[in-house]
């Protein structure tokens, strides 16, 4: 009797009913195989990203239900899912988690400016150099503080709701991340141009300008970020709606 290449259990047949290495045969082996099996592979990749990336967005909480029901064989698995989206996230380097040293004196004002350039003179650097060693510092901080965020999003749900599982409120956190990294980085754009840009043209820039800069960027964030908690605790705890507002709430404030 044969044994596995990769566990050395004894083969029953094709599949080891150990660990489910496939017994290499010469067909295997041939270029039509090879590459059919490299298109299936690649075909089946596309139509799990948009089996999961669609409802991420449009569904909240629904990757994270089918999680726990145990349907997962359709689906991008959650931590492949959140690495795909950072990859596409540190390439398109947009939204609100790019901000540069410039963006902060914008949003915080004409004492921020006096600060950078005492910062400056201390270092004895030039101010545009004083900036780009600002805004590697704060792109660094600011992903830690999103990465560090997931586990205590998924602490704050197990306290919250006892009867589940870490794990489970970790998944629910790696989904929620994983759109909060689109949301950054393209909804709030698309947001500001389909929804904001109208009030400019009806005379309310002062709205549109008050929303872009912190502090009312941080409460669009929050309030858009936290409509999105509230329909994912829905669908996966089955939560009332005045508890899901409860804890969508604890959750905006637990990443503030």
């Amino acid at each position: 009797m044969e044994n596995c290449a990769s566990c050395s259990a004894p083969l029953t047949g094709p599949y080891c009913a150990a660990c489910g290495e496939k017994k290499i045969t010469p067909h295997d082996l041939t270029v039509s195989h090879f590459v059919g099996h490299a298109l299936h592979d690649i075909t089946h990749f596309d139509a799990k990203v948009f089996s999961s990336l669609i409802p991420l967005i449009i569904k909240p909480g629904f990757l994270t239900a089918e999680f726990m029901a145990g349907r997962w064989k359709a689906y991008i698995k959650p931590t492949t899912l959140f690495v795909l989206i950072n990859l596409f996230f540190f390439f398109a380097h947009r939204g609100v988690m790019s901000w540069d040293a410039d963006d902060y004196i914008r949003a915080t004002g004409a004492n921020a400016a006096k600060l950078v350039e005492q910062r400056a003179v201390q270092r004895g650097q030039t101010i545009e150099v004083y900036k780009e060693h600002f805004t590697e510092i704060a792109k660094e901080r600011q992903h830690l503080t999103f990465f560090f965020s997931i586990p205590v999003v998924a602490l704050t749900l197990l306290i919250l709701m006892r009867r589940r599982l870490f794990v489970e409120h970790l998944v629910y956190s790696i989904h929620f991340h994983a759109f909060a990294l689109i949301w950054l980085t393209v909804g709030l754009q698309l947001l500001f141009w389909v929804i904001l840009r109208p009030l400019v043209w009806i005379g309310l820039a002062n709205v549109v300008t008050w929303l872009g800069q912190e502090p009312g960027l941080n409460y669009l964030v929050g309030v858009t970020l936290g409509f999105y908690h509230f329909a994912a605790v829905r669908r996966v705890y089955r939560s009332r709606w005045f508890a899901a507002v409860g804890i969508a709430t604890a959750l905006v404030l637990a990443e503030s």
